[in-house]
């Protein structure tokens, strides 16, 4: 059943009517809208709850402020607090998911990007199904907001199953992005990165000492407030032209045998997860495959979903980083890191490069280096290294980052409440009071359209963008989505203070003042590539896909044993092992040839894209 966008007509009785008969399209139970009314969005009692972040190994909050007037005024307005976010404590989803079943222990709410998670909890009886008809009565404005596209892609079976959040800031997923948000907060596809998210990051007192001519990352932030513009082209100044190149500058780095204290400072180092920081993140940037994951991709030669894990080049990859690692010139150590091991030891600056995004935001980041008296900070390595033929670079169409699903431990009373509490995040108040606090909070004046903070400190940091001097704790939870979570629409918004006030200022992130003008040459303007990923919910139907994705720690762990071989005849063994198992769990070919008769048909939707 296709479900397409329509006005809530005619009185309750036919509300509930319609309700009951879609009511009959599926076995289990999903929630109606015939309850109640919206007087009764906000109930009289506090709703406790707590969030499983199913996002990467794990969640730990930071930047927690002392006082939040954002989340004490959501708790306010809808009587719901979110007291509790966890993770996946180091493990994958499906291991979590098993322990959380057999304590009987599951959250109120799940947080992720795939929508098969969200399946396996339906198909557990665990998971509260949406209808239209309730998301136009409970939450009107997540309901209009979410393009009509993405309701079709979290439907299955006629029911959905969670609610997007956290779309970026792209053309097509809403009309009323104006030019000047979509200038400030927007990331242009390049040839250099895939998204900010994968960039690796490297020492600068390291990078300076291998390649003296590379800027320190204090003389790119000097020469960002200097243009006030993107500068990704400033950064292009390693000549990291090939692999080997990439290769050689981590022997270099070993070479210097650089201390921190007592400990010695290798030239990468792993979180302890799953394989995405190896294979899909950094092994994209050192063997040219960005945007491609190990879990699978579009191959636009052969056109056809491929498991890239089957792949030469994804091999390859893993097999020059094991080589690295039996070297020690990258930590051994860090392979069976947690979490909090990985971010303490990038802070300590005992990494001279890591994926940053898996600490926190890099600004902040090197603010504390320099708070705590380091010598370094850390800065883009932004290599010349050119995507494969095979692997080009590409545009995907606009989808979200995160997905929430309301779980059966919520009770069904309290549901038109929960949803109250996601849809006031999907309004411009909410937008409003989560970057410049309520009216009532006091911290501004407004005079001709233009917002000033009544602290300098805020503005300095807010307004002028200026970031060096202060952490995010000290502002009270304003635009702090790095203490709790919230269920916003988009991950910026005309509230944001440069926006708001017309002065656009960048900061020195990837996805900011590190970016490329529209202008840089490598800036393309890519063909747009059909779904090809396992969790595209695209996809959600096929059983094999299912099982595939179902087993996945099974088939996952096999790979991460790779990276321990002592030679590389072991690596050929373990490597050979790993894929046998893989293709166990599953008929792959058949799963694969599913898969690529779904993507053709929406490869041909995107003809006119690619114009």
């Amino acid at each position: 059943m296709v479900l397409k966008k329509t006005r809530v007509l005619g009185t309750l009785i036919v509300l509930t009517l319609i309700v009951s008969l879609l009511g009959g399209c599926g076995k289990k139970e999903s929630v109606d809208s015939s309850n109640g009314g919206k007087d009764e969005k906000v109930a009289a009692k506090r709703l406790h709850l707590t969030m499983w972040s199913a996002q990467d190994t794990d969640y730990i909050a930071s930047e927690v402020p002392k006082k939040n007037i954002v989340k004490s005024w959501l708790t306010k307005e809808t009587n719901v607090d979110l007291d509790n976010i966890f993770g996946n404590g180091g493990g994958s989803l499906d291991s979590k998911l098993t322990q959380l079943l057999a304590a009987d222990n599951l959250p109120h709410l799940l947080r992720t990007s795939a929508l098969t998670h969200l399946t396996k909890l339906d198909e557990a009886e665990k998971l509260w199904t949406l209808t239209p008809e309730m998301l136009q009565e409970y939450a009107p404005h997540v309901w209009e907001k979410i393009p009509d596209y993405m309701w079709e892609q979290a439907t299955i079976d006629g029911k959905i199953m969670g609610i997007p959040f956290n779309l970026g800031v792209q053309k097509g997923i809403s009309d009323d992005i104006s030019e000047k948000l979509y200038d400030a907060a927007s990331l242009p596809n390049s040839d250099v990165m895939f998204a900010g998210h994968t960039s690796v990051w490297v020492r600068d007192d390291i990078l300076k000492k291998i390649y003296p001519e590379a800027k320190t990352y204090d003389e790119l932030v000097e020469l960002l407030n200097e243009k006030n513009e993107p500068i990704g082209e400033e950064i292009m100044d390693v000549p990291i032209k090939t692999t080997q190149d990439y290769i050689d500058f981590f022997y270099k780095v070993k070479e210097l045998n650089l201390k921190e204290g007592d400990k010695p400072v290798y030239a990468f180092g792993y979180n302890g997860g799953d394989n995405w920081m190896a294979l899909s993140f950094f092994g994209a940037d050192l063997m040219g495959y960005r945007g491609h994951f190990y879990t699978g991709s579009w191959d636009p030669i052969n056109e056809r979903v491929r498991l890239n894990l089957l792949e030469p080049v994804f091999k390859e990859s893993a097999l020059v980083q094991n080589r690295l690692i039996r070297d020690k010139v990258f930590e051994p150590e860090s392979l069976v890191h947690t979490q909090a091991q990985f971010v303490e030891k990038v802070k300590n600056g005992l990494y001279a490069c890591a994926i940053l995004s898996y600490v926190g935001q890099p600004d902040i980041i090197n603010k504390e280096l320099k708070d705590a008296g380091k010598d370094f900070q850390y800065r883009p390595l932004y290599t010349q290294i050119s995507n494969k033929k095979e692997y080009p670079d590409y545009n995907e169409r606009p989808t979200w980052y995160d997905m929430v699903g309301l779980l059966k431990t919520i009770k069904k009373d309290d549901l038109p409440q929960v949803l109250n509490w996601i849809d006031v995040q999907f309004t411009d108040e909410f937008e409003d009071v989560y970057y410049w606090g309520s009216k009532e909070d006091g911290l501004y004046t407004e005079e001709n359209g233009k917002r000033k903070f009544n602290d300098e400190k805020f503005n300095k940091y807010f307004v002028d963008m200026d970031t060096s001097k202060s952490n995010l704790s000290e502002f009270e939870g304003l635009a702090n989505d790095q203490c709790t979570v919230y269920t916003r629409f988009m991950l910026q918004s005309e509230y944001y203070p440069v926006v708001y006030n017309d002065n656009i200022k960048y900061l020195p992130t990837n996805m900011s003042g590190f970016k490329f003008k529209m202008s840089s040459p490598h800036v393309k303007d890519l063909q747009y590539f059909p779904p090809a990923h396992p969790w595209s919910p695209e996809f959600a139907d096929i059983p094999e896909l299912q099982e595939f994705w179902n087993a996945r720690q099974q088939w996952e762990d096999p790979f991460k044993l790779v990276f321990v071989a002592k030679s590389d005849e072991e690596f050929e063994e373990k490597w050979q092992k790993a894929t046998d198992t893989l293709k166990s769990v599953a008929d792959i070919d058949k799963m694969l040839d599913q898969m690529t008769e779904i993507a053709k048909k929406e490869a041909d939707k995107l003809k006119e894209l690619n114009k």
